[in-house]
Order: C-alpha cells, then sequence, then structure tokens
C-alpha cells in the first residue's frame, strides 16, 4: 500500500534527519505543531531519540524535534502512568488552555489489545476526551493498530474494532480504525499517513461537547480512612445564563457555588454534614463554557459513600469506598501461568481485592518447575505435518531450547563383517556377522560405515543461551533425510519459550516417511489421545514455507487425520509454516520471485484447505521459524528476525490460549481393532432407546482405510446382520445382498448395506427398527466381517397391562361452582427395571392411570331467601311522599321435592318489593334579605405597636321571615383590619466594631463601625446622620491595633573551625553560632546555634598527568529564558546566569571559547554541596566563596570542606551552602567558555571563566577579547572548532615569561625558561604565597612592570589579526 503515504522515504525510527551535532532542535520553529499521543507504556515516546525534552509540568512526557525522516519539526506531548486521577486532570487541563493540540492519537500494537481494557489511565483520559470533543470526536482522534500483515489483515481489525468498542463504550460501526504495518517502522508510517497530516496541518482541536451531563472521575479502588479524597468532574454552562453547581453527599447537600458569564465565579457556599470532617472546593473556568470541579472530603469511618454533582439541574453521581484495607496476606506459590497472587479485604470485610504478580523463574532456574502440575501441565499442543517440517526442532524451540552443532559421532549402520569383536546381533548362515549392536563398528577401518549413517553422540545445544550439557538429551530428537527420527507419540513439558507459562508439546511421527508407516502412526496416536491424554487444546498443522501445494499424500492423511478427529478438529487447527525465514533478504526474494507474503500465503492456504476439506472459516496461521537463532548466542540474527519471532510466538500463544479444549471424537474413541477393519457397534451404546420408539437406528461402522487381502476389495464389501443368533443380511464380495425378508417383516427391521459418503474413509449400515417393543426386540445384534465382529445387546423395560379401574372418589358434582365430577385410576409395573436411567418409558405414561369418573348426577341445591329490608326515607322529605322495601330469593336446585327448589313470593319470582304514602311534616322556606351595606371605618383609628388588628363592619335588612323551619342568616357581618401604627421618630443604637484588619497580620490596622436607627415607627422620622442626612444605618472606617508584631529569632554567621581529612578518609567538626535577637510575640524560634559536620579528604591515587581543562562537557548552565542546556550547546549570543564578583545575580553574553576539547581525558575536581548540587572542574580554576559576609575568589584545588560557595537560589538572586565533600573524577574533555562579566553559573554554582590566573588579573587580560571577541577570540563559524585559541595562547605565554610559581599554578613552566634572566629578576622580585582573593600581595608587588608588557603584547597581536583579517 506504498500509495499511501507520501514519496519521502521510510527509515529505522530514531532521529536521522541529519542534522548536525550542535545545530537547534527545531530550526526556525519555536511553536511547533502538538500532537498529543495515548498509548498503553511508552513505545512510542521512547522512539522519540535526541529531541528537546521538556521538565516544566511533572508527570507530562514533552518532547520535540524532527523524528522518523520526516523532515518536519514536531512536538508530542503524552501523559506518564501511574499518574492520580487529579494530577492527570490538571495536566490536561493545563493542554486544553493552552489551545496547542492540533490532534490526537491512540497507537495500540496488536500484542497489547488483550492487556489495553486494564490501563486506567487510558480509560481516564479517553472519558475526557469523548466529553471534550463530543460527536466530533474522530474529527480530532486516530486510533491506530500496529499488526506484522497490516490493514490486509480483516480478522484482527474486528478483533481490535471489539476491543475499543467494548473498552470505550462505542458502537462499532462509528469505530475509525488505522490497521498499519509494524514490521518496518510503524511510527514513521504513522507521521507520514496522508490523514494525519492534513489534520497536524490544520487548526488545533475543537472544544465542542455540546452541553452534555457532567462527568465525575476518581482514583478507583483506592480504600481510605481519615482521610482526604478527591473527586473531579469536567461540566459545561451555557455562557449568557447563571449556573448554579452543588456537590451531594449521599443525598446532603455540601457545596453550594454559582457563575456567571466569561467565567465569573462567586464565592462557594459550604453546608455542614455529619459524616464529612473536613471538605474542601475549587471550580476552575477552562474555555469557552467548559468548568472542572474539584471536591475534597474527609469522612468520618469506613463506608462506600455516593457523591453527586448537581450543574443546573443535570445531575451525575460515582461511588466512592472509604474502607481501609487491612495488611496483605501472604503471596500464593507460582501456577501454571507464572503468576502469584495476594489478596486483602477491607477493615469492614466487605470488599476484597486480588493482586497479580509475575513469577521469575526459567527453565535454567528451575528446570522441573512444571513437573508438579501433572503430567500434561498447561495447554496442550499436538504438531502434525510430514516428515522434515521440523516439528521436533519447532517442539525444542518453543521450549526454549536450540540445537546446536555436533561435537562427536558414532556410526549407527555398519558394513556386513565390520563389527567389533563380540558386538554382533546377527549372523548369516555361513556365521559372517551381517548386522553389529548399535554404534559397535570398527571404525577405524576404512568405509565401514554404510553410507555415512552415523549419528551424534555429544552435541553443544543451548538453553535460553545457555550452554547445555554436552551428553543432555533434547526435549525432542529432530530427525534428518526422509526418514522419521520420531517414530511414535513424544510429549514434552516445559515452559513456553523456556521463560514462560507452562505448556505440554505432542510431537507425533511424520508422514510420508519412507518406512510407510502413516496408518500404523495415526491409529496409534489416536490410541494414544483416548487412553492417556484425553484431550488437547491446539492442533498445529505444520506445513513448509517453500510448499505452495498441497501433495496427494498431505491430503490423503489430513482426510485421515480428518476421519479420526471429526471435522470438528479444523476449529483447533493452527496453520505453521516452517522454515519461513524472516531475514529481510528473505522476505525480499519472497516478494520479488513469487509475489510472496505473509499476508497472500495465508489466503492462500485458507482457499486450499477450503476447496479441498470443506472449511468454513478462517484457519489462523503463524510463521515461527524453527531454526531462529535466537537462543544460540553464537548465530547472528536481524533484530527484524527477533521482533516477528516474538510477535509470532506470542500470536501462537495467544490463538492457543483462546481455543476450546478439544475432546476425543467418536473415531478417536474407537477400538483399536476397528482401524484393522472390524465393524463397529459403538454409537448404538450412545443412542438412548425407549420402549416404542419410532425408527430407531443401529449403525455399523467399517475402517476402509486399510484394505484386506486383495487391495481391490474394501473391509465393507463383506457384512452380515445377526439377531439372537439368527442372521438377517448377509453381503459378499461381488454378489447380491440376501435379506432374510420374513425375519425381518416380523421384527420389523429394515437395513440398509454399507456406503460411504464422498472421500471418506469408513462405510456406515444401518438397521432401523420400526417400533421398538421392550418384549420383542431385546437380544443381542452383532455386525460382523471377515475381519471380526461386533455386538450389541438391547435391553429396554417394559410396561406389564393395566389393572382394573378403582371406585369414584364422588357420588355427585357439585353444579355452580362446576366441581370435576371425581376421580379413578388403574395401575401397571414397569418389568426389567434397573434403576432411574434404565426404566420404562416415561413417554408411554407411568405406572399409575387416573380419569375422570363418567358422573351424570348433580348434587342438591336449596333455595336461599333474605328478610324483608328497612323501609326507606320518605320521599321528597316534606310535603307527602312515599317509601318502600323489598326482598330477594335465589331458587334451588336438583332436590328431589319440586317445592324445596321454589322461591316462597308472589309468583315464586325471585325478587318482591312493598309501597306505603308518608309525610314528614311541610317543607322548609329561609328568610330573604335585602343587599349588604358598605363597610365601616376600621376601629381604632391607630395603634402603638405593629400589626395590630382591628375591626369593621357592614349590614342587611329582612324582607320576607322563614317558614317550616327555614333559617334566617345574620343581619350584621364584622371582618378584622389592619390599624395604623402611630408614627414615633427613630433613635441612634449602639455602635457596633468591626474586626480590626491589619495588611500584616499585626500592629495597627483598620476595623468597620456601624449603628442602626432604632424604635420608629409607622410615619415617624429616620435618624440624623453626621452628615445631617436621614438614614436607617450609618457606618465609619477607623484606626485600629491588632496585636504586637512577632520578632523572629535572628542568628549569626556559622563559625567554622577548619576541617582538612587526611585522603580517602573523614573527619567530624562542630561549628556554631550566636543568637543577635531572641524571638519574641510568637516568632520563629531560633535553630540550631551549633551543628557538627564531616568532611572528606581527597581520593589518594595520583590522578593522571593535568593537560588542560576547565569545566567538564557535562556541566550545565541557565538560559535567561530560565530552561537549563548543556554548556557544549551554547552560541554566541546566549545570555546566561552569572554573578558577579561580589555575588549580585545577573545574567551576560557568552562571547565564544578559550579552550574546547572533547578527546583528551582530564583530572577534575568533583565538589558537592550540602543540597546535592555538584560541579565538576579541574583543581587550577576559579570560583567564589563567601567567607564573614566577604565573598572572594579562589581555586578549587584550594578548597577546603565547609567552605561556603555561591550558588543560584532558582529566584533570580543568589545564597550560600557548604561545600560537604570534594572528590576526584577522570573524564574525557573539556570546555572553557568566556562572557562579558568573565563569571558564569555553572550547575547552580558561581564560578570564575578562567584558570590558574588569579580572577581581577585574567578579567583584565582578557579585557579585548570580552569587547571584540570575533576578533580576539570566536565567531559563528570557529565556535564549533577544537582547541586553544590564539589570543589565549598568547596570554599563557606572557603569564609563564614573567613567572613560574606567582601568577601561574599549573605545571607548564618549561624549564627551558629558567635561565632567562627576567624571568629569575622577577623571581626575586615578586612572591604570590597565597592566592585566594582578597590578599594584597599581588597588588603590592610589580603589577605595572607586568601592566606594560601585556599591553604591548596586546598591540602587537591586535595589529596580527587586523591584518590577517
Amino acid at each position: 500500500d506504498d500509495d499511501y503515504y507520501d514519496d519521502d522515504g521510510g527509515g529505522d525510527g530514531g532521529d536521522d534527519s541529519g542534522r548536525k551535532p550542535g545545530t537547534p532542535v527545531c530550526p526556525n520553529d519555536t511553536n511547533p505543531p502538538t500532537f498529543w499521543i495515548l498509548e498503553d507504556g511508552t513505545r512510542f515516546m521512547n522512539s522519540l531519540k535526541d529531541g528537546h525534552k521538556s521538565s516544566m509540568s511533572k508527570g507530562l512526557l514533552d518532547i520535540r524535534g524532527i523524528f522518523h525522516n520526516t523532515g518536519a519539526c514536531y512536538r508530542f506531548v503524552s501523559l506518564e502512568d501511574n499518574l492520580s486521577v487529579e494530577q492527570m486532570t490538571d495536566l490536561i487541563i493545563g493542554l486544553v488552555k493552552e489551545n496547542k493540540i492540533r490532534t490526537i492519537l491512540l497507537i495500540v500494537e496488536y500484542d497489547q489489545l488483550e492487556t489495553l481494557p486494564e490501563s486506567s489511565s487510558l480509560k481516564n483520559q479517553m472519558r475526557i476526551i469523548q466529553y471534550l470533543l463530543g460527536d466530533k470526536i474522530f474529527h480530532n482522534l486516530f486510533l491506530i493498530v500496529g499488526h506484522p500483515f497490516g490493514r490486509g489483515d480483516k480478522t484482527a481489525k474486528r478483533e481490535a474494532e471489539d476491543k475499543f468498542s467494548k473498552m470505550f463504550q462505542w458502537p462499532p460501526e462509528d469505530i475509525e480504525l488505522l490497521l498499519m504495518s509494524n514490521s518496518l517502522n510503524l511510527y514513521g508510517n504513522i507521521l507520514k499517513h496522508k490523514e494525519i497530516k492534513n489534520a497536524i496541518d490544520g487548526s488545533s482541536v475543537l472544544i465542542e461537547n455540546g452541553n452534555l451531563p457532567p462527568i465525575l472521575l476518581s482514583d478507583n479502588g483506592t480504600k481510605i480512612e481519615q482521610t482526604m479524597f478527591s473527586v473531579i468532574s469536567f461540566f459545561s454552562a451555557s455562557k449568557d445564563v447563571t449556573w448554579q453547581l452543588e456537590w451531594l453527599l449521599e443525598g446532603n447537600l455540601l457545596w453550594r457555588v454559582e457563575g456567571h458569564a466569561k467565567g465569573v465565579i462567586t464565592p462557594a457556599e459550604e453546608k455542614s454534614v455529619k459524616e464529612v470532617i473536613e471538605t474542601n472546593q475549587e471550580v476552575t473556568y477552562i474555555t469557552k463554557n467548559l468548568y472542572a470541579a474539584k471536591v475534597w472530603i474527609m469522612p468520618k469511618g469506613q463506608k462506600i459513600m455516593t457523591i453527586e454533582i448537581d450543574i443546573s439541574s443535570k445531575l451525575s453521581n460515582i461511588s466512592v469506598s472509604v474502607s481501609a484495607w487491612k495488611e496483605w496476606e501472604a503471596w500464593s506459590r507460582c501456577d501454571i501461568y507464572l503468576e502469584k497472587t495476594r489478596t486483602r479485604q477491607t477493615e469492614n470485610e466487605k470488599e476484597k481485592q486480588k493482586e497479580k504478580e509475575k513469577c521469575d523463574i526459567t527453565s535454567v532456574t528451575k528446570p522441573n518447575f512444571c513437573q508438579k502440575f501433572g503430567e500434561y501441565p498447561g495447554p496442550r499442543i499436538l504438531f502434525l505435518g510430514a516428515t522434515g517440517v521440523g516439528k521436533s526442532t519447532l517442539g525444542n524451540m518453543l521450549l526454549g531450547v536450540s540445537k546446536g552443532r555436533c561435537l562427536e559421532k558414532q556410526c549407527i549402520k555398519c558394513k556386513k563383517g565390520f563389527c567389533k569383536p563380540g558386538q554382533c546381533e546377527k549372523q548369516d548362515s555361513k556365521g559372517v556377522c551381517e548386522k553389529c549392536k548399535a554404534g559397535q563398528c570398527q571404525i577405524g577401518r576404512r568405509g565401514a560405515c554404510i553410507g555415512g549413517g552415523k549419528e551424534c553422540v555429544r552435541r553443544k545445544n543451548y538453553q535460553l543461551g545457555k550452554p547445555m550439557n554436552e551428553t543432555e538429551e533434547l526435549p525432542f530428537e529432530p530427525g534428518s533425510g526422509i526418514d522419521s527420527k520420531t517414530v511414535k507419540m513424544d510429549t514434552s513439558s516445559g515452559q513456553f519459550l523456556g521463560s514462560g507459562p507452562c505448556v505440554t508439546l505432542i510431537d507425533t511421527p511424520g508422514t510420508a516417511d519412507s518406512k510407510g508407516r502413516d496408518y500404523e502412526h495415526a491409529i496409534k496416536m489416536a490410541k494414544f489421545l483416548k487412553n492417556e491424554m484425553g484431550s488437547f487444546d491446539a492442533i498445529l498443522l505444520m506445513l513448509k514455507g517453500s510448499d505452495r501445494r498441497f501433495s496427494s499424500h498431505t491430503i490423503a492423511l489430513l482426510k485421515l487425520y480428518q476421519e479420526i478427529f471429526g471435522k470438528e478438529m479444523w476449529r483447533n487447527v493452527i496453520v505453521e509454516m516452517s522454515y519461513w525465514k524472516h531475514t529481510k533478504q528473505a522476505a525480499c526474494d519472497r516478494k520479488k520471485d513469487m509475489s510472496l507474503d505473509e499476508l497472500k500465503q495465508q489466503q492462500d492456504i485458507n482457499t486450499k484447505l477450503r476447496d479441498v476439506f470443506d472449511v468454513k472459516h478462517t484457519v489462523p496461521m503463524v510463521f515461527v521459524d524453527p531454526v531462529f537463532g535466537g537462543f544460540d548466542p553464537n548465530k547472528h540474527v536481524e533484530k527484524r528476525e527477533v521482533d516477528i519471532f516474538q510477535n509470532q510466538t506470542i500470536n501462537l500463544w495467544k490463538r492457543v490460549k483462546g481455543m476450546k479444549k478439544y475432546e476425543c471424537s467418536e473415531n478417536c474413541q474407537a477400538p483399536e481393532d476397528f482401524y484393522t477393519g472390524t465393524p463397529w457397534l459403538e454409537s448404538a451404546n450412545k443412542n438412548k432407546v425407549e420402549d416404542g420408539q419410532s425408527n430407531f437406528v443401529v449403525p455399523c461402522k467399517i475402517w476402509d482405510g486399510i484394505t484386506s487381502g486383495d487391495s481391490s476389495h474394501k473391509n465393507s464389501d463383506m457384512l452380515k446382520w445377526f439377531f439372537r443368533g439368527e442372521e438377517l443380511f448377509s453381503q459378499d464380495y461381488g454378489m447380491d445382498p440376501i435379506v432374510k425378508t420374513e425375519i425381518m417383516e416380523t421384527y420389523g427391521f429394515e437395513i440398509v448395506p454399507p456406503k460411504s459418503s464422498h472421500g471418506s474413509l469408513f462405510a456406515i449400515s444401518t438397521l432401523t427398527i420400526e417400533r421398538v417393543n421392550g418384549k420383542q426386540h431385546q437380544g443381542v445384534f452383532m455386525c460382523k466381517n471377515k475381519k471380526g465382529q461386533d455386538e450389541w445387546k438391547l435391553s429396554i423395560p417394559f410396561w406389564s397391562e393395566w389393572g382394573a379401574w378403582s371406585q369414584c372418589t364422588k357420588s355427585c358434582r357439585t353444579y355452580d361452582p362446576l366441581e370435576d365430577p371425581g376421580k379413578q385410576k388403574r395401575t401397571r409395573e414397569c418389568k426389567g427395571h434397573q434403576n432411574e436411567v434404565n426404566t420404562c418409558s416415561s413417554s408411554k405414561g407411568g405406572k399409575e392411570d387416573v380419569q375422570d369418573c363418567k358422573i351424570s348426577v348433580f348434587c342438591p341445591v336449596e333455595r336461599v331467601v333474605t328478610d324483608w329490608s328497612t323501609w326507606t326515607s320518605c320521599s321528597p322529605s316534606c310535603g307527602r311522599g312515599t317509601r318502600s322495601r323489598s326482598m330477594t330469593c335465589t331458587p334451588g336446585m336438583f332436590n328431589l321435592i319440586e317445592e324445596y327448589n321454589l322461591c316462597p313470593t308472589k309468583n315464586n319470582a325471585p325478587y318482591e318489593a312493598q309501597e306505603d304514602i308518608c309525610t314528614d311534616g311541610p317543607c322548609p322556606r329561609n328568610c330573604k334579605f335585602g343587599p349588604w351595606s358598605d363597610w365601616g371605618s376600621c376601629k381604632p383609628e391607630c395603634a402603638k405597636d405593629t400589626n395590630v388588628k382591628g375591626q369593621k363592619k357592614r349590614y342587611r335588612s329582612v324582607l320576607e321571615s322563614a317558614v317550616g323551619g327555614g333559617t334566617c342568616d345574620a343581619t350584621e357581618y364584622a371582618t378584622s383590619c389592619q390599624v395604623t401604627e402611630c408614627p414615633v421618630d427613630g433613635k441612634w443604637g449602639e455602635w457596633h466594631e468591626g474586626t480590626c484588619i491589619s495588611s500584616i497580620g499585626c500592629g495597627k490596622g483598620r476595623q468597620d463601625k456601624w449603628r442602626s436607627c432604632e424604635g420608629r415607627k409607622g410615619a415617624g422620622k429616620a435618624c440624623r446622620t453626621l452628615n445631617g442626612f436621614e438614614n436607617e444605618y450609618e457606618s465609619k472606617n477607623v484606626e485600629c491595633f491588632t496585636k504586637a508584631c512577632p520578632i523572629d529569632c535572628v542568628l549569626g554567621p556559622w563559625k567554622i573551625p577548619s576541617c582538612k581529612a587526611d585522603c580517602d578518609s573523614s573527619k567530624d567538626v562542630t561549628m556554631s553560632r550566636s543568637i543577635i535577637t531572641k524571638a519574641k510575640h510568637d516568632g520563629i524560634e531560633c535553630g540550631k546555634t551549633s551543628e557538627s559536620y564531616r568532611c572528606y579528604g581527597n581520593s589518594c591515587p595520583k590522578p593522571p598527568p593535568q593537560k588542560g581543562g576547565c569545566y567538564s562537557r557535562n556541566s550545565l548552565v541557565t538560559l535567561s529564558s530560565g530552561n537549563s542546556v548543556k554548556m557544549s550547546s551554547l552560541k554566541i549570543g546566549d545570555n546566561v546566569e552569572i554573578s558577579d564578583e561580589k555575588g549580585v545575580h545577573g545574567f551576560s553574553e557568552f562571547v565564544g571559547w578559550m579552550e574546547k576539547d572533547e578527546t583528551q581525558k582530564v583530572s577534575f575536581y568533583k565538589l558537592t554541596t550540602e543540597s546535592g548540587n555538584e560541579l565538576v572542574m579541574t583543581g587550577t580554576h576559579g570560583l567564589f566563596i563567601e567567607y564573614d559576609g566577604i565573598v572572594s575568589a579562589t581555586f578549587a584545588k584550594s578548597l577546603e570542606v565547609g567552605d561556603s560557595l555561591i550558588l543560584s537560589n532558582q529566584s533570580n538572586g543568589t545564597k550560600t551552602e557548604r561545600l560537604v565533600m570534594i572528590s576526584m573524577v577522570v573524564e574525557t574533555g573539556w570546555l572553557d567558555p568566556l562572557t562579558r562579566s568573565g563569571t558564569i553559573m555553572v550547575n547552580n554554582i558561581s564560578t570564575s571563566c578562567y584558570a590558574s590566573f588569579p580572577h581581577w588579573l585574567a578579567n583584565l587580560a582578557l579585557f579585548p577579547a570580552r569587547q571584540w571577541p570575533d576578533i580576539f577570540l570566536d565567531d559563528s563559524e570557529t565556535q564549533e572548532k577544537d582547541g586553544t585559541r590564539e589570543y589565549i595562547h598568547f596570554i599563557k605565554q606572557v603569564g609563564r615569561l614573567f613567572s613560574s610559581s606567582g601568577f601561574r599554578i599549573d605545571d607548564k613552566y618549561s624549564e627551558a625558561f629558567k635561565d632567562i634572566g627576567l624571568i629569575k629578576y622577577f623571581e626575586g622580585s615578586f612572591s604570590f604565597p597565597d592566592l585566594r582573593a582578597g590578599d594584597k600581595n599581588l597588588q603590592d608587588a610589580g603589577v605595572t612592570v607586568v601592566w606594560f608588557s601585556m599591553m604591548a603584547g596586546f598591540l602587537g597581536f591586535l595589529l596580527q589579526q587586523i591584518y590577517k583579517k
């Protein structure tokens, strides 16, 4: 599929972009496109070699550079494994806010699919990504699976889609998957894929979650007690509305937070919940309408708590277990799959947790490990294949053993008469030995061994790369030539590949060997599997990689296996293409010569299996080379071979483990003589037969795989059937069948002569019983031919005749409800009953039969008559009316006297009613009224208090009076009313004081005071403020005093005694300091005033001769951007961190190299401070120390343990730290940089740029180089070159000229200069006993002479350089 990628080539991974050492990682690209990588592990991120790694965010892998020959600069970010959910969400929030992610890649290799669901980190990341991207997730996310055969393997693609669907709850039809070949540069091809390149060249990932319900995340399985745990949520809220967030614990409100448009969040409101000791929360605005919320809870007790979040009625919840774990139990023993387990449970014993761990066991460390799991431990793999296909060799390889070269051979076949004395096994008629005992030929005699027939008795074999004992046998003995070495079933158990789980391999004799033993071997194999092993997991059908077709013999043998194991064996078959070399050259040759690769071979073989054997499914295939040399340290193997071997053996193991165990089929369980032609009635025993069963079939199988006598006759050509010794059917060679028709019809038998299906190796004759009769058909059935016979006895329990019916259980039937007429039963016996299985057929009923009685007489039913009901009320209720009463009757039935069936009512009706006239008096009439008057005024008119209720009234007149008990309602009606409050003016209350607040928490501060207008009522006046206005409230802010400010303890400087230990030894001393100011008012108390420390002496061995050097090439410097970089990567113009001679922090320009070298070994001083900072520099190089508050310069070799060095405090300032260790190291190469200031911070420690000379003098001498570096030092072209710059060489010579002991302290003073009088003069005139800065010796000596001499040199050198330019 080459056209699917850009045409700029592939590569082997890594940074092969061809950039030169020292050039920027991403030239001219400070903001490259960003990939977000998701993977189980760090395989992809580990492939990004030599890129720039950022350490800005802990837990985030952040690498940028040009990788995998893409020619483009990219940035890759990935979250580390084992992060807590809180750490993970913080990093993702940072990436989203950064808004630089162009696309997201989820990269999985095929061998990782099985363990992919175990990655909780991937699951949580995908949950968040699904929430952020919503329905457009596959616009920005690519799912990539690396597979050996690429995207052509549809089975692997379906398997991967199924895994992703189950893990992330995606519908399979929505998943867009890229299946790519991982045999060559998978990662490079990913970055060059057209769709991925289009995405990375586009805009940043768009966050569009579609206002989904909030999601909740927490660390699963964390059991805690009295400890704060966190729950994190992502949610969305519309920009133009106010939203409300509520955290609920077990349904109780814990926190309420409100927010508005553009991320404005109001202070949270906390609610008290009795289950919680302490809690906190935080809401963060991310971007657009997206927010993140966190809640921290410290619960009481141990329980599983439900945490809910309600975002404006959008509810989500999560359960968090807060029960503490008990201690882990002891580890179990390692099991058959090299796993050990241990368990623990919670304190409340409601939850258990199981942990697994791999055992570090190999066949070398524990050779007999698998034997304790039984005779055939682990999955069982049966090898089938032709002789010479490499079954035994592959078996050894799968057990981690590699056959090596032979060290000694012996003759196994001698010429006649060439035996050693007394070693003859067989003589001919003349007494001449014609067969020797094995290995007993006269080897010294020429030609004694026939045809070079020798075998190896000592061999150099290897197990997991380690030599085996020369006489130790291999698990399987490989053959050679055309004869099979394996002549019987051979099993070997051990660890898969020598270090994996236990496995049992079953080697079988090769088919198509020169001795023609195939059928014999096949029958013995069936016997072995039936009697000894019983079942196996997989059949490894081995074919040679060079075979492009099935030979006729291979087809015949596969058919033989199919007959033995049944057609279902193909579900357990894995095809192994043996001797399929995986070198790059072999793959190219196959592609070039035959257009053949693994995928095409798999398709071709499956097509043949489908055409020849009617195999419906795709048979899996592996390509494990049995002569792979990975276990033999003397053999060279390509990395490609190793990768494919690992991939294919893992694939084989997964296939075997995923198969359902194969139980021996019907034919596999046949008697031994079945395969020699004896008939077999075994199937009849398996078929359950019942009395009365229709068309019961008794099959007789005859094996035709081996012919009998005359090759033209088959075993099934002659056959006879017998029943109870009486012949029923007879068929012989070349004759028509003889059928005893009369006997057959008497018994209801039908016999079908032997028939075989197309291509089958056995025939079947059937005897069918039309209807089984237990009494008639009991007896022995026999199927017979010339090879033998098989018998089957039919013995069926049967029912006797029924007995007489019993009496009915009832004499009459109830009519309503209609009742059953009663029951009667009869019984019978089961003749020949043996047990619950071998008993009479239940299909014909049981031993008891029940039926309804034939009764037509119904039981008598009495009539039912009610009493007269009470009279109803008179209707109407006033004036003349009527009332009534009634009675009912239900007639009787089936009484012998008819009168008892009739009702005692008029006309024997079922209902009778009576009516009577009545009155309850005249009808009533109520009064008639006039209309209500208006309401009167509220009484009283006002009151002193508020909320006083008064009363108001209204009236009406009576127009007509009531009659007949009618009513006359009230003519007056009163209701309550609100009485107004009588007016009272207000008066000011007492001043209230707020908390006194100081910005520093102590001393003077400000506080609020306020008062309220009290007592005002009704229309009374409000109080008058200090400003003259009427108001209900007044406040003011006044000065106040909080408390005395704390005074911290102030300590004097440490007084450090001299500490100097012998070489390779240490010494303890005590330093002290005085108290200047004592702590007051809760100030910080004084610390220790004395402390002991240990100093160490230098290393005793004499360091190698010093040839130069200043700083180690591994030294680090800090740029003004804050990034730490290697000193070797500095470029002219970079601003680096420095501190000057007084210890003042700053930055200075790097102007070039004074010296640099990368080949010579140099002895360095390694200086270690109390916080672990380490500086590696030569002893003659300068740096700065602080003593009694004064900063001075000194040399590394003059330092003592306890000296205070000047360090960067990481905040644009400096601090001091004690030197705790001085040691010597030897490294290759050195660097000597120069800045405009003449100083530089190296590994956070302040140093001089100069060596050998006092800092002030060297800084003065290097003034021209610092001001005009392109003339005196370096430019952009020369900065990459090694060596000492010419100006520096000149300065060194001047220094050596004027002193051999004072100015320089190195060993480069030339003996030849000692006779020069000028030198002797200066040696007598100047003395520099101590070069530590601060001494006045050098200033008081003849510096003027040195200065003028150097200036003359400068002028000459300057003129020379100008002339050169």
